[in-house]
């Protein structure tokens, strides 16, 4: 049986599966990104989990896909840029582990990861038209067009949370004021719960929990959060016209706290029709969407060779 080795490369873990071709999770590891030490450092944890994989896949390994927290240049296998780590712009990151490696390397932006997962083995498959946010620490984007995962001229497409949605707020990573990552993310989560509930709030997780214990405050920071997922989400469905969106990423676990203000706003922002002809629902692969998506597309790739 032939193997892929899937990396999911963000701004806090790298994390690493080994997936066959008919789409079973084999083996999974994960280190810390620690960028904090430096680009060099990144990729070295980035070798070493691939290695890791390696070693339980025989010779039956067919390359490496690797899934990259932020813009991407995937025609060239380019890191764009690592707004959230300290890798080096425009990286040429695919050839570099090739190189290391001797593993042909293919690289996606990680929302499109995991949006070729969700229409291999999740909430997605068979549909031609989707839309999907990741949620956690940026707002990532996934969009299906005829079938197929749509990533523009260049490979850099698809950015769907960096639609500006207010004149006022924080600013993105990239430095857009007023951005819908920026609106809806953990660090805007944690932001709220600081100032309104205590200022040791620990985590995302936590607000969840006081949320479920009846906290009002909590509440209503997940009512606001829904509040801009749905804003873009109804601008989106305008333009796209989707069969399904998917909401996913570590935030999406909150869902019972959001999914009513989130569907009241995207009614709002979308014409009526279009908004009764779309299904919203959780995407089903949670945090293994972008491995199953990276394996996937280098099978893809692989089999076009």
């Amino acid at each position: 049986m032939r193997h892929a080795i899937a990396i999911d490369f963000g701004g806090t873990a790298i994390k690493g599966a080994l997936i066959t071709e008919n789409g079973v999770l084999v083996s999974q590891t994960c280190v810390p990104t620690e960028s904090e030490k430096g680009h060099a450092a990144i990729i070295a944890n980035i070798l070493a989990v691939i290695e890791k994989l390696r070693t339980e896949s025989g010779d039956e390994c067919v390359g490496v896909g690797i899934g990259v927290a932020g813009p991407t240049m995937s025609t060239k296998g380019m890191v764009v840029q690592s707004p959230n780590t300290t890798m080096e712009s425009e990286t040429m990151l695919a050839q570099i582990i090739q190189d290391k490696t001797g593993l042909a390397t293919i690289l996606h932006n990680d929302a499109n990861a995991a949006m070729f997962g969700e229409i291999w083995q999740g909430g997605a498959k068979g549909a031609q038209s989707a839309i999907l946010f990741t949620l956690g620490t940026g707002i990532g984007g996934g969009v299906v067009i005829g079938g197929k995962v749509f990533d523009g001229g260049f490979g850099v497409g698809a950015e769907l949370g960096h639609i500006r949605l207010s004149k006022d707020g924080p600013a993105c990573a990239l430095g857009t004021v007023g951005c819908f990552e920026a609106l809806a993310n953990k660090d805007a989560v944690l932001t709220a719960a600081r100032k309104t509930i205590r200022e040791d709030i620990a985590d995302t997780k936590e607000v969840y929990t006081l949320a479920q214990e009846g906290n009002a405050e909590a509440l209503a920071i997940w009512k606001d959060f829904g509040y801009w997922i749905g804003s873009a989400l109804g601008n989106y469905i305008n333009i796209f016209n989707p069969e399904m969106c998917l909401i996913g990423g570590n935030i999406a676990d909150a869902w019972e706290f959001f999914e009513e203000s989130m569907m009241t706003e995207t009614k709002a922002c979308s014409y009526p029709e279009l908004f009764a002809m779309t299904t919203v629902t959780k995407a089903k692969l949670g945090n293994d969407a972008g491995v199953y998506g990276m394996a996937h597309a280098v099978f893809e790739q692989s089999n076009t060779l």
